[in-house]
């Protein structure tokens, strides 16, 4: 298995990633989401990282699997106006593989 995890709390972000998976964000300034080599079955690495930042104010958050060309240009999706399930929408849509399977959450949070 390959996966990525992202807890929101009241303060922090936290993410962990292992395997063949993505993660992008419309952060100011731009959080960077590393992915660990391996999987959590097969080759676990020998530490897992957990990253922790500051929570931003406005933010939106896409995590995908390999089913998704990885080399999309998120900044057309980052739109907060709107929904998760439009912009999961359109990422699918534009950028599903034909030959492979494809999850994709999209997490977002707009305060003015």
């Amino acid at each position: 298995v390959e996966m990525s995890l992202l807890r929101i709390t009241p303060s922090t972000i936290e993410f962990s990633a292992i395997g063949n998976v993505f993660a992008h964000n419309n952060c100011k300034p731009h959080i960077s989401f590393p992915i660990q080599n391996g999987s959590t079955g097969f080759k676990l690495p020998k530490k897992i990282v957990v990253n922790q930042y500051k929570k931003p104010k406005n933010f939106c958050f896409v995590l995908h699997s390999d089913g998704i060309n990885p080399l999309f240009d998120y900044s057309k999706f980052n739109d907060l106006e709107l929904t998760s399930d439009e912009i999961a929408t359109s990422i699918f849509n534009a950028f599903a593989l034909s030959h492979d399977d494809a999850t994709i959450i999209v997490i977002k949070n707009k305060n003015d």
